[in-house]
């Protein structure tokens, strides 16, 4: 457990920060479009490609990040009405259908790949490139939900969400310092107002 935990916090740390660098990117490229295209009338054509390419990455490692952290949109119509042991029962048979639904995309891509045989017009990528992060990150996903299911078998492992912790209690902390401090401030403020009142 300790290992697949740490596999966990290692890649969410990776991808979060290739996914900054893709948006970096991004914008780049884009400013230079328009740079090229407005003002030196001269429109560039592979910026195009490579923004498709970047935000098809991005949008599969956000969807990652997003599995791991448990910030995906979820319609809890039904569960939020459901308490105990059904409720936990319905956690495990949706997220066990989660890893069904993956593995079946996974398995989509897998079989697509080798018929993908085009380029890109521009950067003459092989669309192979376009497909791939689908088939990575639908294992990393199913990978990240099935560590998540055994670290309520085996709690006490579950190393991101012991640091998220940390991170939350530290800003809690530091906004307490924050209001203190202002507080303390009023308080001088309103002592030297009422001095220069006697």
């Amino acid at each position: 457990m300790k290992v697949l935990n740490k596999i966990i916090l290692w890649t969410y740390d990776i991808l979060e920060n290739v996914s900054a660098v893709l948006i970096i990117g991004e914008m780049l490229a884009v400013t230079v479009g328009i740079i090229f295209r407005y003002f030196l009338n001269n429109s560039l054509s592979w910026v195009e490609e490579l923004c498709v390419l970047s935000l098809i990455y991005l949008a599969y490692m956000t969807a990652g990040l997003a599995t791991v952290s448990k910030t995906h949109i979820v319609a809890d119509f039904i569960s939020s009405k459901i308490t105990g042991k059904p409720k936990a029962a319905l956690s495990w048979v949706m997220r066990v259908l989660e890893i069904a639904f993956l593995a079946l995309i996974c398995h989509g891509v897998v079989r697509l790949l080798p018929n993908m045989t085009a380029t890109s017009t521009a950067l003459d990528i092989p669309r192979v490139w376009y497909y791939f992060p689908i088939g990575v990150m639908s294992v990393y996903m199913a990978f990240a939900i099935l560590v998540d299911m055994l670290n309520e078998l085996f709690p006490g492992f579950n190393y991101w969400k012991i640091r998220e912790d940390e991170r939350e209690r530290l800003a809690a902390e530091a906004e307490l310092k924050a209001i203190e401090e202002s507080l303390a401030g009023v308080e001088k403020f309103m002592d030297e107002a009422e001095g220069e009142s006697q």
